[in-house]
């Protein structure tokens, strides 16, 4: 069989220091090399029971504890080691961090004024499809006129604009009946509908 390594001295060489045979000059050198780690010069290694019984005496009871003194620290770096009270900069800062963190947790989230896109004096605008957007409108504003807003029905051919103005006394009666359409006022009791075809 055919050695089909790409690195053929290499594999001879260990196969040298590994004691299998061959002939070439890696495998001597591997050979040669085996033989040095294993000649008598080379001091045996101990036995495990001798190695476990030195870790054994090295070892420290459990209850032993060193001071940071008996490691070579200076004194003062001992003191700071072993205290565990806080000093008083750390419970400002942590204080100070805490409010922060309440203060801006109840800060109130900012009112929109208008749509977006959309200067906040603007009406907001909604869309209404229906088959017959004059019928549909027309029913629609005559019904917010009862309730006491201010209906100004604007054609755009056979579509219209309604500009709704809803006094403060009038703004839940008239959210109510645009409910059914989807659409509400915006905060100053204004809306702006196009009743269109679908």
């Amino acid at each position: 069989m055919a050695n089909d390594s790409p690195h053929p001295e290499a594999e001879q060489w260990l196969d040298g220091l590994a004691g299998r045979s061959g002939a070439s000059a890696a495998h001597a050198q591997g050979q040669q090399l085996r033989d040095a780690l294993l000649s008598a010069d080379t001091p045996a290694l101990p036995p495990w029971e001798q190695i476990e019984r030195r870790a054994a005496q090295r070892a420290q009871p459990a209850d032993a504890v060193i001071t940071p003194v008996e490691r070579g620290l200076p004194p003062t770096m001992a003191e700071a080691a072993n205290e565990s009270r806080w000093h008083p900069w750390h419970a400002l800062a942590a204080s100070v961090i805490l409010a922060l963190t309440v203060l801006i947790a109840q800060q109130p989230a900012p009112e929109e004024t208008g749509m977006r896109g959309l200067a906040g004096s603007a009406a907001a605008t909604a869309v209404w499809r229906v088959a017959q957007p004059q019928q549909a409108a027309a029913g629609l504003a005559a019904d917010l006129r009862a309730l006491g807003a201010v209906v100004t029905l604007r054609p755009q051919g056979q579509e219209l604009a309604l500009e709704i103005e809803a006094p403060a006394a009038a703004v839940n009666a008239v959210n109510q009946r645009l409910a059914a359409l989807e659409s509400a006022l915006d905060t100053q009791g204004r809306l702006h509908l196009q009743v269109l075809l679908p």
